[in-house]
């Protein structure tokens, strides 16, 4: 643990106006909080899902995984704005918030035709004004009961031409920027660019791979939540990257040990951790 950080009173969970950080997974006698929900801050288990130090080591950017309670986050339709917090990384013991930022994230279709906000699960700072940001489904995939994503994509993310919000008065619990999930009119957004269809089946059987029928070892898992770029080191091509993605298997096993005991995940589920690697090219990310 290097520092630590109260981030703006409006990502606290907050219950019965007192700070309360509960995500209504009580363990074995342990009782469930109240309310089950915050009233405001962070949803629950909808906490900084994406950290990433620039390029340069000078700041810090860190990001919801969906949008506070009251800006929309009580619901999976409307929890699409979220944050973007850049610190000041200049003295790690001692981080400081320099800027604030909405990021709207990605929404698609559910296979009711219901429309759902694509929560985000990692990034990679390319500069302190922009990131690659992972954001997918749920519920989809290899281990789990649904056989295949409808979205998981890897996005980059300008904030240049975003309203820069850090210490005003949306900072507050009380003042949302997005009420019900609708943008206050004063605000800009960050700009979102498609860059990787983690999906493609063109792609994915060149090794194999696929998403959905059948829901084998070869269907892609449920939680990819893991980003890193390496350069490929080739003189000819200075701009070029490995991107590489990973997923969470979320402990989902045949063969585990946990608290001092074998397990086995439900309905024979069995999932590897697997990494995908992209070659990617993102010029001037080495003077960033």
């Amino acid at each position: 643990l290097m520092s630590a950080t109260q981030p703006p009173a409006a990502l606290v969970p907050m219950r019965h106006g007192k700070p309360n950080f509960a995500s209504d997974n009580p363990g074995p006698g342990a009782a469930e909080p109240d309310p089950k929900d915050p009233e405001t801050g962070r949803q629950n288990n909808q906490g900084l899902e994406g950290m990433s130090l620039t390029p340069d080591g000078k700041f810090l950017i860190a990001v919801l995984q969906s949008a506070p309670r009251q800006d929309g986050g009580d619901s999976g339709s409307t929890r699409q704005n979220t944050r973007a917090l850049v610190y000041d990384a200049s003295d790690l013991a001692h981080l400081k918030l320099a800027h604030e930022y909405v990021v709207p994230l990605p929404v698609f279709k559910d296979a009711k035709d219901k429309t759902k906000v694509a929560a985000q699960s990692e990034i990679v700072a390319l500069s302190n004004t922009s990131f690659l940001m992972l954001t997918r489904d749920s519920g989809n995939g290899q281990g789990v009961k649904g056989e295949e994503s409808l979205y998981r994509k890897i996005n980059i993310v300008d904030l240049s031409g975003a309203t820069d919000i850090a210490g005003g008065p949306f900072d507050a619990a009380d003042k949302p920027v997005a009420p019900k999930g609708v943008l206050d009119p004063s605000v800009s957004p960050a700009k979102l660019t498609p860059f990787i269809d983690i999906n493609d089946k063109a792609q994915l059987g060149r090794f194999g791979l696929h998403n959905g029928k059948p829901n084998d070892k070869d269907n892609l898992s449920e939680k990819w939540e893991a980003m890193s770029l390496v350069s490929v080191l080739d003189p000819k091509l200075p701009d070029d990257y490995f991107l590489f993605v990973a997923n969470d298997n979320d402990f989902l096993t045949q063969d585990g040990f946990q608290v001092g005991a074998p397990y086995k995940a439900e309905d024979g589920a069995d999932v590897d951790t697997m990494f995908l690697v992209y070659q990617v090219t993102l010029p001037n990310l080495a003077t960033n």
